[in-house]
């Protein structure tokens, strides 16, 4: 049994998508039953509890023999996933698949890289076998463009002209079930990245053609960037995070495209154009 811990988010639900419909038997762990209730297949056992609860991950592991951890960005995210290594450790769990993020590095001036090198160091001295998936901005960071793109044909962003190697999260997924049912990717670290790079620009292109009209992209300023955040109320560590992101983009720190993808599915990663097309009917705000 496959223990998915972060079963809700972005990948994990895709991951359970996949595992049901296999007949793969799965768990999910979350500290919301009802919601998970309502996002996931009905067959998914849903198991309740907290990351910083050792009890709740302890009952959750009970028959399991593989694990994805999956956890959000969190100042607290280094001392959650230890919880559930050493719960893991002490259960006997035969394979954890951590999702990663490129340039984890425990001595990262990025604070996401940083928490992640830390907790891949914790994962690779636990003793149990592990596979590593370092994964780009997700294709579907974009969504939340949505809402203006709907309104008022426009979205904005502090990117100028940068070009990203996004990765649809659907891929994740199936790198993910892979590497978690089959034997020949323990010790591996993998890094996940979209088909090319592509400017905001290009996506603006791309929105106009899957939805039918025109869809804009307004670069803004790092300031007026950092403003819209604090009014939404973002923590500062998230503000300070992203601005620094922003700044490694415009850079060209996001243009690497790697082959992972392809080199473990035996297809090409989805590009950014089939994602639209796919999640044509949110951006036209058909939600």
């Amino acid at each position: 049994m496959i223990l998915i811990i972060g079963a809700t988010g972005t990948v994990g639900k895709e991951v359970i998508r996949i595992l049901s419909p296999a007949g793969i038997t799965a768990k999910a762990f979350t500290r919301n039953r009802e919601r998970a209730a309502t996002l996931l297949p009905h067959d998914v056992h849903i198991m309740q509890g907290e990351l910083d609860d050792v009890a709740s991950l302890k009952t959750a592991l009970n028959d399991v023999s593989r694990l994805l951890l999956i956890t959000p960005s969190d100042p607290q995210q280094v001392s959650w996933e230890r919880n559930v290594i050493s719960a893991a450790a002490e259960s006997g769990i035969r394979r954890i698949v951590k999702l990663s993020t490129l340039g984890a590095n425990p001595d990262s001036s990025s604070l996401i890289a940083r928490w992640h090198g830390q907790s891949e160091a914790n994962l690779k001295s636990s003793g149990i076998p592990y596979t590593i998936l370092r994964c780009h901005n997700f294709m579907q960071n974009t969504l939340a463009f949505a809402p203006s793109i709907a309104a008022e044909g426009a979205f904005y962003a502090p990117l100028a002209d940068a070009k990203i190697a996004m990765v649809d999260a659907r891929d994740i997924a199936e790198v993910a079930v892979k590497v978690l049912t089959e034997e020949s990717h323990r010790g591996r670290i993998y890094r996940l990245t979209g088909a090319e790079a592509v400017s905001y620009h290009r996506v603006a292109d791309l929105l106009s053609e899957a939805i039918g009209r025109e869809v804009k992209y307004q670069s803004i300023t790092l300031r007026t960037a950092k403003e819209n955040m604090i009014e939404k109320g973002f923590p500062s560590w998230e503000v300070e995070e992203l601005l620094n992101l922003y700044v490694q983009f415009r850079q060209g720190g996001g243009e690497r495209v790697w082959n992972d993808i392809p080199d473990i599915l035996g297809k090409p990663a989805r590009s950014f154009a089939q994602f639209v097309k796919d999640y044509a009917y949110m951006f036209r705000g058909d939600f």
